[in-house]
């Protein structure tokens, strides 16, 4: 569903130039989660941004199901074969548009009809009453603004979600309520997500296979179960194990 290759990401200009992400390669197949984890400047971010469109300045080859995308100008097509679920639930939604006017917005841009309807049936899919839609965010707790996020994000009925440290924001009492639901949509809907976290808790949790990214690169891929198994090479991959305690 997704492949990359070679992807050189970029940012500034001439002199102050900087090559964030380095000959990064990997591909998603349709309906499997694949995750980058890394520390903070390791680079995943900007991977997920080049692929979201969000960043424009890298080179080397992006496939959207098996159609290549162009950096700046990517078609409406492309557009709506993805959405992202960002970090910060609260910065990601309007404070002053009712719950139900932020989910109703990429239908309205798209002038889809029944839009009351479809709002309703994506706040029960997420688990929230549909009176919900007349509430505004500072009403609601953090994890229910990110299930408020994430109906958004399948209004449009895209094939895949790009879940930009999802759960960092939340409280430890509801990160795996936030992360079961996100499994129990990509089951039922097909979604294919690639996810971006400094967890990787939360990769051994969500993930089928990860790429473990440090200084702009991907050092080492891996599947779950090796994970999980603590069958890892590289001395950094070995080292957030360690710290995280997930091999057991």
């Amino acid at each position: 569903m997704i492949r990359i290759e070679n992807l050189q990401v970029f940012y500034g200009d001439k002199r102050a130039r900087f090559h964030a992400v380095r000959d990064v390669s990997f591909t998603v197949n349709r309906g499997e989660t694949y995750g980058l984890v890394g520390e903070s400047g390791s680079g995943k971010s900007s991977v997920l941004n080049s692929v979201a469109g969000r960043h424009t300045d890298w080179t080397g080859q992006i496939l959207l199901d098996g159609a290549a995308v162009d950096p700046v100008a990517r078609s409406a097509e492309d557009r709506r074969k993805l959405q992202i679920v960002f970090q910060d639930p609260f910065g990601a939604i309007h404070p002053k548009h009712t719950i139900g006017a932020s989910i109703a917005e990429p239908l309205k841009i798209h002038c889809l009809p029944n839009r009351n309807e479809t709002v309703e049936r994506l706040l029960r899919q997420v688990g929230l009453p549909p009176h919900f839609r007349f509430r505004y965010p500072h009403q609601i707790s953090g994890g229910q603004r990110q299930r408020v996020s994430i109906a958004r994000a399948l209004a449009l009925d895209c094939p895949v979600l790009l879940l930009d440290e999802p759960t960092s924001a939340l409280d430890v009492s509801v990160q795996a309520e936030v992360l079961n639901l996100l499994q129990d949509l990509r089951r039922d809907r097909g979604l294919t997500y690639l996810l971006v976290t400094h967890d990787i808790g939360v990769v051994g949790h969500m993930c089928d296979r990860v790429g473990v990214m440090k200084d702009g690169r991907i050092v080492e891929e891996l599947t779950r179960a090796q994970l999980l198994a603590g069958q890892v090479k590289h001395p950094f991959t070995q080292e957030l194990i360690a710290e995280s305690g997930v091999a057991g």
